[in-house]
């Protein structure tokens, strides 16, 4: 999302899994990931350069660690999927014991 042109779409998507937990989807129109950014930006403090076009973004590196830390406290998962050129979906999926359901 931080990298994502100003006045571009983010789609938010909310599912019940097939076991009765929660999956909520945030899908932006960002410049996308490498498998090899992906695994710098998991990192704590890692920085993502996306090349001479993108201006550098101001951040301490924690946000997607911090995610994935919170969400595996849960027992959740957070599952990152990226194509370098086609934006970034980010899935955090919450087991049925976490739901409160109303």
């Amino acid at each position: 999302i931080t990298f994502s042109p100003d006045g571009a779409e983010v789609v938010v998507s909310v599912e019940t899994t097939a076991n009765g937990g929660l999956a909520v989807a945030f899908r932006d129109q960002g410049p996308g990931m490498t498998e090899n950014d992906l695994k710098i930006a998991m990192q704590p403090f890692g920085q993502v350069r996306h090349g001479p076009d993108t201006h550098h973004k101001p951040g301490s590196g924690l946000g997607l660690p911090l995610v994935k830390t919170m969400i595996e406290l849960h027992n959740g998962a957070l599952d990152i999927q990226s194509v370098s050129g086609q934006g970034t979906t980010a899935r955090l999926v919450f087991p049925p014991e976490r739901v409160i359901r109303r």
